[in-house]
């Protein structure tokens, strides 16, 4: 997988930022009711990514006459690191208690699963391709340095991406190479997309006829990837995010 980008910025990169800190500063309010938060964000930094901010700073529409962009259904602590991934290319999420018991169906309980999750569906929502492809990459990080496989992959993805996405292919890829059996029972799966339960069993299917397919760990599974190999970046013949900052 590419590997995030890095604090230590290039002369090029960091002139970039430089003149981004100089425009306005534009009121994002993220949540609702007492959960609302706002943030005060540069608008040439807002709109390098986000095509969502791209149209809404435009003089055609209200927000961006205001200055103000309401973002009421998205979750602050997921936009929070949005924000931290604009200005250093980083994803930024994980706490310290994120990790720690288990749910109803004995399931062990992350938080920070639950934080990739939020910032998926906020980049989905923002039309950022490069932050969907950066939290794809942070979901593969961690299930490669904890040695785990993350079960909600097809919830994640599937409802947030088209037929061909490469992200998808990451989903089914990854449950049928490091899924145990467990992964499949019907209480794990009852929340899935049925697009992604086909595509899954037709994968299956597939590895079947070639000979099968061994399971590994998640730690030697991502190892084996090549750079970009999940990227949607690809498809519309882009530069990856981690390109851009050198």
């Amino acid at each position: 997988m590419a590997v995030p980008r890095k604090c230590d910025l290039g002369s090029e990169f960091a002139t970039l930022i430089g003149r981004r800190l100089k425009s306005k500063p534009i009121l994002v309010t993220v949540g609702e009711g007492k959960k609302k938060e706002e943030f005060y964000l540069h608008e040439a930094h807002l709109r390098s990514s986000s095509d969502f901010f791209q149209k809404a700073l435009s003089t055609d529409w209200k927000e961006g006459s205001t200055g103000t962009v309401e973002l009421a259904g998205s979750k602050p602590q997921a936009f929070e690191a949005y924000v931290k991934w604009l200005y250093t290319g980083r994803i930024h999420i994980m706490e310290e208690n994120d990790r720690g018991g288990r749910n109803q169906n004995g399931v062990m309980m992350d938080t920070e699963f639950t934080k990739i999750m939020e910032c998926y569906a906020l980049g989905d929502f923002l039309q950022d391709l490069d932050f969907k492809d950066a939290v794809v990459d942070a979901c593969a990080e961690k299930m490669a340095s904890d040695d785990v496989s993350f079960i909600g992959l097809g919830q994640m993805i599937y409802p947030r991406s088209l037929a061909k996405s490469p992200h998808r292919k990451f989903a089914v890829d990854t449950a049928l190479h490091t899924w145990d059996l467990k992964s499949f029972s019907p209480i794990h799966r009852e929340k899935d997309p049925s697009e992604f339960l086909l595509d899954l069993l037709a994968a299956v299917a597939q590895s079947m006829r070639t000979g099968g397919q061994d399971n590994k760990t998640s730690k030697v599974f991502f190892a084996s990837l090549t750079p970009c190999e999940y990227h949607e970046h690809t498809l519309q013949g882009k530069p990856c995010y981690s390109e851009k900052s050198r």
